[in-house]
């Protein structure tokens, strides 16, 4: 099992960046483990709350989905900044031909670090009844659109 589920993808983005000047595939490399540490430990602490997100590609699409109808505005907020460090992701991933520098890596290890922060507050600051109320919103959510 992953140490802290997940969140030690956000070491090997450090790690990836952290050896100068190694070329693209590097800062590529660490925007897509930015990005995952993000999708691995929110997706973790969604099960523990019992909201099972589908394990095929639209999971990546319903994470923030599940926080956007959670009915939360501090889960709601965080939303769209998962979506646009997917968006990345992909670029990173997928688009070759576009150039990355090392400053579009370190904006997403430092963007992934504050979505995981701003997470772990917005739970932190619920009791028990406010959290299940709010993973009851995405399982329902989720029940509705299963696509």
């Amino acid at each position: 099992m992953l140490g802290e589920h997940g969140k030690e993808f956000l070491d090997v983005a450090e790690y990836l960046l952290s050896g100068g000047d190694r070329g693209e595939a590097y800062l590529r490399s660490t925007i897509s483990r930015a990005y995952y540490a993000v999708f691995n430990y929110l997706s973790f602490v969604l099960r523990q709350g019992c909201v099972q997100l589908p394990r095929t590609g639209t999971a990546h699409f319903k994470l923030p989905q599940c926080l956007q109808n959670s009915r939360n505005l501090g889960l709601h907020l965080i939303a769209p900044k998962i979506t646009s460090l997917h968006l990345e992701r992909k670029k990173a991933d997928y688009e070759i031909g576009r150039s990355i520098n090392r400053s579009k890596a370190q904006d997403a290890i430092q963007e992934a670090n504050r979505i995981i922060d701003q997470f772990d507050r917005c739970l932190d600051e619920l009791d028990s009844d406010d959290k299940r109320r709010i993973f009851d919103k995405m399982k329902r959510y989720l029940r509705e659109n299963p696509s």
